[in-house]
């Protein structure tokens, strides 16, 4: 079991690849106009986060996100964040840069409920592969901010600064 969930990130990231190729055409298609609405799955080492891209307008994307994990006589993580992101282009390839802000928080079974708070910037990409089907890829630059009793991140009461890097698939609607 223990050997399948590390495999689990490389196995999902070759499958996200291998359906961008076979969906891609010889033509990337523009990006979604202001008003469309998207859903993402993004991977990020062993954390997997369900967005919901909103073109504000051709400039401006904000993404709401949304994870949840639980574990059974143990605790239930609801994450939950908010991102802004500056195109800087438009057409097959928008390359972009934002702001995100959230909280994750653990509901244990037996004892009291703790948040930690998240602030990060990001600088990434978008190719749009179809008319409504997009790949992305994204480096951050985070902050979270634990709460005094969390051992999540290993640093009760304190703050880690870290690197991240994830690739997203979306479709429009």
């Amino acid at each position: 079991m223990d050997a399948c969930l590390r495999r689990l990130p490389k196995t999902t990231f070759c499958l996200t690849i291998l359906t961008s190729l076979i969906c891609a055409s010889t033509t990337a298609e523009p990006a979604p106009r202001a008003g469309m609405v998207g859903l993402s799955a993004s991977w990020q080492s062993g954390q997997t986060d369900i967005l919901f891209p909103i073109w504000a307008s051709e400039k401006l994307v904000v993404t709401p996100s949304l994870s949840v994990v639980h574990v059974t006589d143990f605790a239930t993580d609801v994450g939950f964040a908010l991102a802004a992101r500056v195109n800087r282009g438009s057409g097959e390839a928008v390359p972009y840069f934002g702001v995100r802000f959230g909280a994750i928080h653990r509901s244990p079974d037996e004892g009291q409920g703790l948040t930690d708070f998240l602030v990060g910037a990001m600088l990434g990409g978008e190719c749009f592969l179809r008319d409504h089907f997009s790949v992305g890829v994204e480096a951050q630059l985070n902050a979270v901010i634990s709460d005094e009793h969390s051992f999540r991140f290993g640093n009760p009461n304190g703050t880690n600064i870290n690197t991240a890097a994830a690739v997203s698939a979306t479709f429009y609607f």
